[in-house]
């Protein structure tokens, strides 16, 4: 695969279309991280997020000289991942809701006092303050800070992935960072 290619989305987008699995290994690669990360927003099952992540790109392998032109593949791939995470959890809220509630007790002679004390003293040491005032957000609000700070999507893109309108997303946007502020100056 050229070096333009590799760093032009269009090219690239258009290459794996193509049928260059080279380009679909580079796609896979560079954009894995951000869909794992926006799976972290719906929910914390890291097994439904990696299934999530499997489906996106095997049907993305499999409908690939069906997809349509795109200038932006992070995008793209941020939508798809988005439907498949809400059609898994959806389903697996219907599985949970078949399920007998059933409770995972832990006695102190299977753990040790001691080894609890440390992994609360990691999770503490771990913890920034960023993380503990992405926390005070609500779900909406996180997801709207991810995508436009941390994602660098467009306003546009933004509207379309959360359904919302373009003054919805700034009164989400401005009021996330106003809580931020405030927390941060704390």
């Amino acid at each position: 695969m050229k070096k333009d290619e590799a760093d032009d989305p269009v090219l690239l987008w258009n290459s794996f279309r193509n049928g260059n699995d080279e380009a679909y290994i580079l796609i896979y690669k560079k954009y894995t991280q951000s869909l794992y990360y926006q799976g972290l927003q719906f929910t914390q099952n890291k097994e439904i997020i990696k299934d999530c992540i499997q489906d996106v790109f095997t049907k993305l392998y499999k409908y690939r000289s069906n997809l349509g032109d795109t200038d932006n593949i992070k995008y793209y791939l941020l939508t798809s991942m988005r439907n498949q995470l809400l059609t898994a959890t959806a389903k697996e809220k219907v599985y949970a809701d078949m399920q007998p509630e059933c409770t995972n007790v832990e006695t102190l002679s299977e753990r040790n006092v001691e080894d609890i004390l440390i992994e609360k003293e990691d999770s503490i040491a771990t913890e920034d303050k960023v993380t503990f005032v992405m926390s005070l957000l609500t779900d909406r609000q996180r997801e709207a800070v991810r995508y436009r700070y941390i994602e660098c999507l467009s306003t546009e893109e933004i509207c379309t992935l959360m359904d919302l309108n373009y003054q919805s997303l700034q009164n989400i946007l401005s009021r996330s960072l106003k809580k931020i502020r405030e927390h941060l100056k704390k």
